[in-house]
């Protein structure tokens, strides 16, 4: 591999390793020990772990076995339900850019020695077809955050 694919995947290893939770203790944490730390915590994980606490508690309250993992099952559920227009918006990009990928080919074999007229000819190809480039990626950016939340949410709410 290229040394800019080794450094892309060092970064990528150590920012799962960063966010796996491995400072996480095999006890869980305790919901009434824990207080939020900033508005991060306060508005979006605290809210989703109430949420949860609720899912849990219905359960349990209908005398249903294996309480926590339904209500960890249905609040994810709702999460992806919630987030389905963005996945909606990232395959609608992905098909548009597949659709018009042989056109890019030829464009690169046709402007291939100069990269301005490539470039411009692509931008061109990219408003007659209207295709926005970043449509694939952006809505994945956007739900990281929600994705995070759910996972603090859950590591905050083990073992209640």
């Amino acid at each position: 591999m290229k040394r800019r694919q080794w450094v892309i995947l060092a970064v990528l290893v150590l920012a799962t390793l960063a966010l796996s939770g491995c400072g996480v203790s095999n006890q869980g944490v305790d919901v009434t020990k824990v207080q939020p730390q900033g508005p991060w915590e306060t508005f979006v994980v605290w809210t989703l772990a109430n949420i949860l606490i609720w899912l849990n508690g219905i359960f349990l309250s209908w005398g249903i076995p294996y309480h926590w993992g339904w209500a960890i099952i249905l609040f994810t559920f709702m999460v992806k339900l919630l987030t389905f227009p963005l996945n909606l918006t990232q395959i609608r990009g992905m098909q548009a850019q597949k659709e018009i990928q042989p056109r890019l080919q030829e464009l690169q074999k046709k402007h291939g020695k100069d990269p301005q007229k490539m470039q411009q000819e692509t931008m061109a190809l990219y408003a007659k077809e209207k295709v926005n480039p970043l449509a694939g990626c952006l809505p994945m950016l956007v739900q990281i955050p929600v994705f995070y939340a759910l996972y603090k949410t859950l590591t905050v709410t083990i073992e209640m």
